[in-house]
């Protein structure tokens, strides 16, 4: 599965549900496609998100807010709340559909939807809740 086709059918999930949200990560590499093989859960309040983080899709969207968070780990807590704070931003008139933690900033950067895939200067962890 290239990368093209895997970044289609994670958009078409993602429009198709609502409920999806998609985080990831910038780094600067190549973007070869890769399942990272880890998964995480979290809480939003009382309702439990399982993710899976998989590196190859960039999303772009209308940015909703930015916030500078603790640290850059794929599994640390800086893609994590970068996360959780999207999957609480969804009770509102602009919810998050998307969210990105941008290194070497720690900048969490929510927008309020998916758009067209990216150019190939990163690779994206995108984390599916």
């Amino acid at each position: 599965m290239n990368l093209l086709t895997t970044s289609l059918i994670a958009l078409a999930l993602a429009l198709a549900n609502p409920l999806i949200v998609l985080a990831q990560q910038e780094t600067s590499s190549s973007s070869s496609f890769t399942d990272c093989g880890k998964s995480a859960t979290l809480l939003a309040g009382t309702q439990p998100y399982v993710f899976a983080i998989h590196c190859g899709a960039h999303y772009l969207g209308d940015e909703i807010t930015r916030f500078s968070t603790t640290t850059t780990s794929t599994t640390g807590a800086g893609l994590r709340a970068c996360a959780e704070a999207c999957a609480n931003h969804q009770w509102v008139a602009k919810p998050c559909r998307s969210a990105t933690l941008v290194e070497p900033t720690s900048t969490c950067i929510l927008r309020s939807s998916v758009g067209e895939v990216a150019g190939s200067a990163y690779v994206d962890c995108a984390v599916l809740l």
